[in-house]
């Protein structure tokens, strides 16, 4: 979509969220690497963290 919607080149997307943040566990890592993507920003963090992370909204906690 970013490509072909956005026109970004293939070349310059190195990075992956999933959709509503479900990924298909190992499977989805495995295409990721196999495609070259450097990170992906799927995974929130959990509480306790000291690592900072985006909020929710609201109506998905």
């Amino acid at each position: 979509l970013l490509n072909t919607l956005g026109g970004i080149p293939m070349q310059e997307l190195v990075c992956f969220r999933a959709p509503f943040l479900q990924t298909g566990c190992n499977t989805t890592f495995k295409v990721l690497k196999k495609l070259a993507f450097l990170y992906d920003s799927s995974m929130p963090l959990g509480h306790g963290s000291s690592w900072h992370s985006w909020e929710y909204p609201k109506s998905r906690v």
